[in-house]
């Protein structure tokens, strides 16, 4: 066999220690340097230790651990609620009276003199022995000093003791409110209006 040129005497090619160990040796210099700059690096690092502390993060759900956090959300949430309700909403100041009208002489008036009080849904009760309604008495704003009429009669026992009327209505907070309002026998006689 013969000597091929590149290892022969006096030629003029790098020799083949130069290409087989040293370009390799860069090579894997220049490479373990970037992976060692990646690893040092700040958000390589914080992948680095979501992935290593995932299993530990890892629970088991049981019955008891899912109701005790509803409870606890529950709770929280009641708690909010109930600071949204502490914090005083303007309460209606309801009144009811006859309406003076030849045209129509069983008509009354409902008015809110609350000027920032919200009442929505409202509806107006009383007693049969005390008043019939004609028509319903469900209105679905009176909000902020306003009013309506309803048509209905007083019967003898509101004659005799006045007419006490339940008006329920929904307030600011979306709970829903009752309160009782006493119409006196001269009102319901005479007319307020």
């Amino acid at each position: 066999m013969t000597p091929s040129p590149d290892t022969a005497p006096g030629s003029s090619h790098i020799p083949t220690l130069i290409v087989d160990n040293i370009v390799p040796g860069i090579i894997v210099t220049v490479v373990g340097g970037l992976i060692l700059t990646a690893i040092l690096s700040k958000r390589f690092r914080s992948w680095l230790w979501r992935v290593v502390k995932w299993p530990f993060t890892i629970r088991l759900t049981t019955t008891e651990r899912l109701r005790a956090r509803e409870e606890k959300g529950w709770h929280r949430r009641q708690g909010e609620l109930d600071a949204e309700r502490a914090v005083s909403i303007a309460q209606p100041r309801w009144s009811i009276r006859k309406v003076r009208s030849a045209e129509r002489p069983n008509v009354f008036a409902i008015l809110n003199a609350a000027e920032d009080a919200v009442a929505r849904n409202v509806e107006v009760l009383a007693d049969s022995e005390e008043f019939v309604f004609y028509d319903s008495a469900r209105f679905e704003d009176l909000s902020a000093g306003r009013g309506t009429g309803f048509d209905g009669m007083v019967q003898p026992g509101g004659r005799l003791l006045g007419v006490t009327f339940r008006i329920v209505w929904t307030d600011g907070n979306d709970d829903r409110r009752q309160q009782d309002v006493f119409m006196s026998r001269g009102s319901a006689r005479a007319g307020g209006f």
